[in-house]
């Protein structure tokens, strides 16, 4: 039972990316279908809970722990929203956003740093660079969300062809186009809270790709010509 057990577990590292990996792809799908009020609320959580086995194999007990709080949080707001109040609050529902900025900001944080400590740089971390590059993306979704459900009024507009009844899948393609700097134009930022975070993220993203991306890269090339 034990050696099952540690085969289980070794299998589970060996293969810690690749699962976030196909996860964040099934998540992408999901945002290309017309997103109801209802469906919209569980996406926070969603993204959270999608992210914890990858991060559990990666953070140490205690820690582990400390990173739980996020989902706990989220999912006790999102209750007490659902069953307490008649209408949506808005302090809660922004709160649950800023909560999931913050984990989605952790969790890249911890897998950045977990990548670049490996040297031996196997297939699942090139994958695990890429659900990095992926979670910024939904990162910058969920501030741009932000940004649109409480900056926006009657004489100020946040982004250009984005409305209530679109915002998610606007911003979340939005988001993608900024992040990658492909910018078809056909929404761009209006306020100066939206141009400074879309200039933010066009930023990261290529540094990302030049500078993390290329690192692994690098040391998965020379680790297959000490093979050879």
């Amino acid at each position: 039972m034990k050696k099952n057990r540690q085969t289980y577990l070794a299998d589970r590292i060996n293969c810690k990316y690749s699962q976030l990996l196909g996860f964040l792809i099934l998540v992408m799908f999901a945002f290309s279908l017309p997103i109801t009020a209802q469906y919209r609320n569980i996406l926070p959580i969603l993204f959270v809970l999608g992210i914890i086995p990858a991060v559990h194999i990666v953070l140490p007990y205690k820690k582990l722990l400390l990173f739980m709080l996020f989902p706990i949080c989220l999912i006790s707001l999102k209750l007490v929203n659902e069953f307490m109040f008649t209408e949506p609050n808005g302090i809660i529902n922004g709160t649950v956003l800023v909560l999931n900025v913050l984990c989605l900001f952790v969790a890249i944080i911890v897998l950045i740093s977990d990548m670049r400590n490996e040297q031996n740089v196997t297939s699942d971390t090139i994958k695990g660079g890429i659900s990095v590059f992926l979670l910024m993306g939904f990162m910058w979704t969920c501030i741009y969300y932000l940004l649109q459900l409480y900056g926006t009024s009657q004489d100020v507009e946040i982004f250009t062809n984005v409305n209530s009844n679109n915002s998610m899948n606007s911003l979340f393609y939005f988001s993608f186009t900024t992040l990658t700097t492909l910018g078809y134009g056909d929404i761009a930022p209006v306020s100066n809270a939206a141009r400074l975070f879309a200039n933010l993220e066009a930023i990261a993203g290529q540094v990302y790709l030049v500078v993390f991306i290329a690192m692994l890269m690098s040391r998965r090339l020379r680790n297959e010509a000490n093979k050879k």
